[in-house]
């Protein structure tokens, strides 16, 4: 294929693309195009952002697709919170090099500036559907759910309450967000199906009053704390729970209207480094960042079994066997001149990703034909896949300046 070109102009970015470029890659890379555009114009309200808040965020997210739009569901821009992506969503050795880093490196960063943490430990499920919960977790909630509270606490512990830590759940069917408090959960569907408050206090005085129940002051996470502290997070959290309950709101609506959408690994493509705080297009799921240890082997094979399926499908649909391709995306950001540094990185990934896949392809099509979808796939789908899946593992490496994040392809 095609080398792709880059033109970069500090006043005016853009991607030049060859014609016969993969059509679902070139979507990922205009869309960064426009995200980045975005990402830079937003950088003085960023700033304003921190300016007006005592509290900053961070997220612990599984990797899982359905995750992609978290920060448009409690109403946050890019830049703003500092998130990490894995698969189940938190690392619960709180002596794994990567974890610690990005703690301490996020809690020095702002914290010790004046702000205060607040830290969220994710975990998802489906409502409706109890096998479309997390795949990494084996569909368990319940001991997901555990796992998150108790992950949760050790992090309170192991920092000496310099960060407020907790679990919060996230319910995949329509991105509703429930909380779990010292002294009580805030389940946020409740508040978006009422929406007549017999009351009449706004939402943000009903959620601060409710986070004032669940976190009471002077006792739990905030024994130590001022009342002051305590009253700035019950504001400040309030307006984020606010936005998820206006934000659910809109998504049942759409759901009534078009029906459920958001289902399980339906990715086409994967995204490997950073940033992770970013909504990638839709049919793109993420793995894990740079510099993380377990990049390689398995974790890296995970998206293969996947996006493989779901590429052979989209080409029943499309009739086009040029679709079938299995992309892994990869970025790593670069600061202070040591763009050619992560340049080598992007590089390592991308040929370890190959390897990876001259490995782990073969048994996974051979998984694929004990399925019953294999069965109906045509004779000439099946052929090709298993003589050019390997191929057709397509690596695109890239380096950006975090100040923009623009993607750079390098090779």
């Amino acid at each position: 294929m095609t080398q792709l070109a880059i033109v970069e102009n500090p006043s005016q970015q853009s991607l030049a693309f060859a014609n016969d470029f993969p059509p679902i890659v070139r979507s990922y890379f205009e869309w960064n195009l426009l995200q980045s555009e975005g990402y830079v114009d937003q950088r003085a309200q960023r700033q304003t952002w921190r300016e007006n808040h005592t509290c900053t965020y961070s997220f612990e997210l599984c990797v899982d697709e359905r995750l992609s739009d978290f920060l448009r569901a409690v109403g946050l821009m890019a830049g703003i919170p500092n998130v990490s992506r894995s698969p189940g969503g938190f690392e619960s050795n709180l002596g794994y090099p990567l974890t610690q880093k990005r703690l301490f490196a996020f809690h020095e960063e702002y914290c010790l500036n004046g702000h205060m943490e607040v830290h969220l430990v994710t975990y998802h499920y489906s409502g409706s559907q109890t096998n479309h919960g997390c795949a990494a977790r084996k569909n368990n909630t319940e001991q997901y759910r555990s796992d998150a509270i108790e992950h949760a606490k050790r992090l309170n512990r192991a920092l000496n309450r310099s960060i407020i830590a907790f679990s919060v759940g996230v319910d995949t069917d329509d991105d509703s967000l429930v909380v779990h408090g010292t002294n009580g959960d805030v389940c946020l569907r409740e508040y978006a199906l009422d929406v007549h408050d017999p009351f009449n206090k706004t939402l943000r005085s009903r959620l601060s009053e409710h986070l004032a129940m669940v976190f009471p002051s002077q006792r739990g996470l905030f024994r130590d704390k001022s009342s002051r502290t305590a009253e700035a997070f019950y504001q400040e959290f309030a307006e984020l729970l606010a936005s998820n309950v206006h934000y659910v709101r809109q998504r049942r609506a759409e759901l009534a209207r078009s029906g459920p959408e958001k289902e399980s690994h339906t990715a086409l493509r994967t995204f490997i480094g950073r940033p992770l705080d970013m909504e990638p297009p839709k049919g793109t799921t993420f793995l894990l960042e740079d510099g993380d240890p377990r990049l390689m082997g398995k974790y890296v094979a995970i998206p293969l079994k996947i996006v493989c399926k779901n590429a052979l499908q989209h080409v029943m649909i499309t009739g086009n066997t040029d679709n079938f391709v299995i992309p892994y995306i990869i970025s790593i950001p670069y600061r202070n001149g040591n763009r050619g540094l992560k340049q080598e990185s992007a590089l390592d990934i991308a040929e370890m990703v190959k390897r990876t896949a001259h490995t782990w392809l073969p048994g996974i099509l051979s998984q694929f034909e004990r399925t019953n979808w294999w069965g109906e796939l045509t004779e000439q789908l099946r052929v090709l896949a298993c003589r050019e899946a390997v191929d057709r593992v397509l690596t695109f490496p890239c380096v950006h300046d975090e100040r923009t994040r623009l993607f750079v392809p390098v090779s």
